[in-house]
Formats: structure tokens, C-alpha cells, sequence
């Protein structure tokens, strides 16, 4: 992007139309080239600056996570999409287990953008929420999403019934809510603070 000059007139000059058409034409060029981080620094814009409305052309992005501990298969990953807004970043995440779909202890998803680095301590932060649909029994059974540093990405919990109150039971597995099956879904959904 261009940088804007202006060569101000002094008086008793003649003024031509190129004094003034130049100058403009390039102000008009540098705003039509798009406005970015080369021209306007960080925390120069904040929220209540941006036009309000449907945010149409804020189109989520998709990104390809890695693994732990799952593999697709046959399956389907329906979508892994986010978006990042300043240092927030909103994920979703959904796939549908196959016949040769596996997990074994707990699984973690990677995430599309480095997370800040106050999320690494030990006891590991809840970033979202999601839901495991049991297709055989119709069953569905709310879970929690955790930050994991081994994997860097979102592992996915289950809560037990204890009690009065539900209580974390570990990470996601072959067994845990529920066995695996075919046509079962995983949906997850969150949002953190990016590095």
C-alpha cells in the first residue's frame, strides 16, 4: 500500500489541476486497495468501529485438524470451521463415525490457531462445549471441551452422573460416553483467546 504525500501550496502559487488531482487520485487508490495492518496499527480499530449488520463478508474460515488418539476412517468430518475476530477465535467442529472410525484414550482435536500461552497450566481450561449422538440408541449425552497441551488442541469430556452434581469423568474414548458406532456424531463448539 502506497504512502500519502501532500505538497501544500504557498501563497501567490499558481494551483494547476494536477496539484489537486494527484494528490486525491492517490488518497482514493491507497482506500480502494483495501485499508490493513500496514496502515493501521494494532488497536487502531476496536469493535464499535466496524459497520454493523449481517457481517456477510466475514465468512468462516476451514481448517484441517490433526489427531490424537482418533482416526476418521470412513467417517466423515461434516465441517471444522472458525473464525478469528482480534485474539478471539470461534471454532465449531462436527464428524460422523464410520465403521472404521477408532478412538482410544483420550482424544484431542487440534485447533486452527495457536493458543495464548496462559491457557498452559495444569489444571486445563474449559473452552467449549459438545454433545455425542449415539445413533443406536438415540441417546445424546452433553460433554465438555478442554484445553490440552499434550496435542495442543481440544479434548473432549464426558460428565458422569455422581451424586447431586455431574462430575468430569476423563476424556472421551472408545468406551467413554458410550462404545463407538457407526453413525454416531460428535459436535463440538468454542471459542479462546489466541497467542
Amino acid at each position: 500500500m502506497g504512502t500519502i504525500s501532500l505538497t501544500l501550496p504557498s501563497d501567490g502559487d499558481t494551483i494547476e489541476a494536477a496539484d489537486v488531482n494527484n494528490p486525491f487520485n492517490t488518497i482514493a487508490n491507497t482506500i480502494n486497495g483495501g485499508i490493513d495492518s500496514n496502515n493501521v496499527t494494532d488497536g487502531g480499530l476496536t469493535p464499535a468501529d466496524l459497520v454493523s449488520g449481517t457481517g456477510s463478508s466475514w465468512a468462516w474460515q476451514s481448517w484441517t485438524p490433526s489427531y490424537t488418539n482418533f482416526t476418521i476412517g470412513n467417517g466423515t468430518v461434516n465441517f471444522a470451521k472458525y473464525i478469528q475476530i482480534g485474539k478471539t477465535v470461534f471454532f465449531t467442529w462436527k464428524a460422523t463415525l464410520g465403521t472404521t472410525t477408532s478412538m482410544t484414550d483420550a482424544v484431542v482435536v487440534s485447533l486452527p490457531v495457536t493458543v495464548s500461552a496462559q491457557f498452559n497450566f495444569d489444571v486445563s481450561p474449559l473452552i467449549g462445549h459438545a454433545g455425542y449422538h449415539d445413533a443406536s440408541s438415540g441417546n445424546f449425552y452433553p460433554l465438555i471441551l478442554i484445553y490440552r497441551t499434550t496435542g495442543t488442541g481440544f479434548g473432549i469430556g464426558a460428565i458422569q452422573s455422581s451424586g447431586t452434581y455431574g462430575v468430569y469423568n476423563g476424556i472421551t474414548s472408545a468406551a467413554v460416553p458410550v462404545a463407538v458406532g457407526t453413525g454416531d456424531i460428535i459436535h463440538a463448539t468454542g471459542f479462546y483467546e489466541a497467542a
